[in-house]
């Protein structure tokens, strides 16, 4: 007879921290990578697309004004953001001219960042 521990019975159990950050920085990584594909020199040659890394973060610079199409991905995911590296972020965008969103992780560090 199969056994079924506490956790299963409630339903999945939350993974530990740890692991939450395991799988938060090899998604990190992943979607960073994918960006980055994306957004090589050849377009930003042609449209004017930029990944500019600022420390572990990577902000996504276009010339839409569409927010979704600039954000910055993994700001406090691999250590702790600063208040240089947000300032940095703001004036990257602030010289683009053009809003843009922060896709924050829940492990993004310090815990004072907030969406």
């Amino acid at each position: 007879m199969a056994t079924q521990s506490k956790g299963s019975r409630r339903g999945s159990p939350k993974p530990p921290p740890d692991r939450q950050r395991h799988v938060a920085h090899a998604f990190g990584r992943v979607n960073a990578a994918a960006l980055r594909s994306l957004y090589r020199p050849q377009i930003e040659e042609e449209y004017g697309v930029r990944a500019v890394p600022v420390k572990s973060a990577l902000a996504l610079v276009t010339t839409s004004l569409v927010p979704d199409f600039n954000r910055v991905v993994n700001l406090g995911v691999f250590e702790p953001a600063t208040a240089a590296q947000i300032d940095e972020i703001l004036e990257l965008y602030a010289r683009a001219h053009v809003p843009f969103t922060v896709q924050l992780s829940p492990i993004a560090r310090p815990a004072t960042i907030t969406p």
